[in-house]
């Protein structure tokens, strides 16, 4: 066999699959988000109802918790998408835990709503996991 036959190494993608662009996109608007809950204002914020906002607060401590889970979980979607779709849908949970806390605060229960479209994507990337693992399992046909 000559150096012709070789198969050329696949290249990696920045974004392997849709549900990879669709995830960076949400964590865009996140990284937004987390980044105005940083501001303190004396008349309110737009990430929270409590006036004045204090950013490291028990809401806002707990939303750059949660980011941070957020990115343990996306950096994970690169290597292994059934574990960060696992990730999300916890993530998901959380933000149901951390609405009910708040809400009895007099919250808005904005984060369930705008934590949905993550957990879709969970779902997704848990479902896309399970069969690219199911594909890797089953041995090729000569």
């Amino acid at each position: 066999m000559g150096a012709d036959s070789a198969q050329p190494p696949a290249k990696r993608r920045l974004f392997p699959t849709a549900l990879h662009v669709l995830l960076t996109i949400y964590g865009i608007l996140y990284l937004v988000f987390v980044i105005i809950g940083f501001v303190p204002s004396q008349e309110g914020s737009p990430v929270s109802p409590s006036v004045p906002y204090h950013p490291f607060a028990l809401e806002g401590s707990l939303v750059k918790v949660l980011f941070v889970f957020f990115l343990f979980g996306f950096f994970t979607a690169w290597k292994n998408r059934l574990a960060a779709g696992v990730l999300f849908i916890l993530w998901w949970a959380a933000m149901w835990g951390l609405e009910t806390l708040m809400v009895a605060r007099g919250g808005s229960g904005g984060a369930i709503v705008m934590g949905f479209p993550l957990f879709v994507l969970g779902v997704l990337f848990v479902v896309s996991g399970y069969r690219q693992r199911r594909l890797r399992s089953v041995p090729s046909q000569p």
